[in-house]
């Protein structure tokens, strides 16, 4: 560490990068029989960041996966203060990474289109198409050329009709569930049928993104966790209710819906005292399933029963707006994606119909 800081001061102006910079740990968290070592590992790193000895013009940079196990201290102002989530790339820098990997001049169209089939690759993916690719090529004794990318391609891989109709209705109870628990929030949703897997990857079929309305509240209340466990479970809760069965869609990997609502309610009784109990045992960056699965059995099973019981209520919204369910999913089984206003334009004429429906049934059963 000290050579590296003494290089950078040395070259300065200058970048100083530092990758996976979780591998020094936190020191709150180090045990066994090596941890003065490792506490005095992140002492000298923050004193090298500090920059006691003068780093004016040396910028420091760093890189990891693993946010949520960096020690605090590496983060706070005046050190790595300046955090910028990096996500997966969309088709068009999946397009611009693999043309520059690939290196061919012409055939944008044709890797334009291969690029959009790539969704869920990240840069190192590409990377390795490209030089599965040029391996393709010099083994011809030439160079690359797009019907090497193609070759090295894994096969194209397409849902069937009734995966297909199971993703819409997934993503469809996202969407109600969204729309009623949050009106202000925008929702808009997507899926595709076709695409190529890559290694064991889990491939994510459907999307529904949520655009917060400035009206989110900054203190957050036990209805407003429960109201955002029921919206990650709607999904499952509408396959039960529109096709009778849940699938492994909603679950198996970090990100899913279910470890999604499994986080949130172990922070929620773990980190913010909205349980049964009150003492605080967590910071809320550092909960994560892993931790929820070592949980003491009644928080566990408190964790359980709060899972349960949103799933029972997410069950009961998505079948009150059957109708808005049906056409979401008709509409996004057609088209593969509905915008914010194509999502708010159903929303609101079902609400219309229903409320016409009501008055109806109301004058009715009124007497003359």
């Amino acid at each position: 560490m000290r050579e590296s800081f003494e290089e950078a001061r040395a070259k300065q102006p200058s970048i100083l990068f530092l990758d996976e910079l979780d591998s020094v740990g936190d020191r709150a968290k180090f045990s066994g029989n090596y941890v003065d070592y490792s506490r005095q590992v992140v002492n000298f790193l923050l004193e090298c960041i500090d920059g006691a000895q003068g780093r004016d013009q040396v910028v420091v940079i760093a890189a990891t996966n693993y946010a949520d196990v960096i020690d605090p201290a590496l983060l706070r102002s005046g050190r790595i203060e300046r955090h910028i989530k990096i996500e997966l790339p969309d088709a068009e820098e999946r397009f611009d990474i693999l043309r520059y990997h690939v290196g061919i001049k012409d055939s944008d169209d044709a890797l334009r289109m291969i690029a959009v089939d790539l969704e869920g690759w990240n840069g190192a993916d590409l990377d390795m198409l490209a030089r599965e690719a040029k391996q393709r090529g010099r083994s011809f004794q030439r160079t690359v050329q797009i019907d090497d990318v193609i070759e090295s391609l894994p096969p194209l891989q397409e849902l069937s009709d009734a995966e297909a109709r199971r993703v819409a209705v997934h993503e469809a109870g996202h969407v109600v569930a969204a729309c009623v628990l949050s009106p202000g929030c925008r929702v808009s949703v997507s899926m595709r049928k076709k695409f190529r897997r890559f290694d064991s990857k889990q491939i994510v079929p459907g999307v529904t993104r949520y655009e917060v309305s400035d009206e989110d509240h900054l203190l957050q209340t036990r209805e407003d966790f429960e109201d955002f466990i029921c919206r990650a479970l709607a999904g499952a809760a509408a396959e039960e209710h529109m096709l009778g069965s849940r699938s492994t869609g909603f679950s198996g990997s970090i990100g899913s819906d279910l470890e999604t609502a499994t986080v949130i309610a172990t922070r929620m009784l773990c980190s913010y005292g909205l349980g049964r109990s009150l003492p605080f045992l967590i910071e809320t960056h550092n909960v994560n399933s892993t931790y929820a699965s070592r949980l003491p059995n009644d928080l566990r099973g408190e964790v359980g029963r709060i899972l349960e019981q949103q799933y029972s209520r997410a069950k009961l919204l998505v079948a009150e707006q059957a109708i808005t369910l049906e056409e979401i999913a008709a509409e996004l089984l057609e088209r593969d994606a509905l915008s914010v206003d194509e999502v708010a334009a159903i929303v609101s004429r079902n609400a219309c119909t229903s409320k016409d429906s009501e008055r109806l049934s109301i004058r009715q059963q009124t007497p003359v």
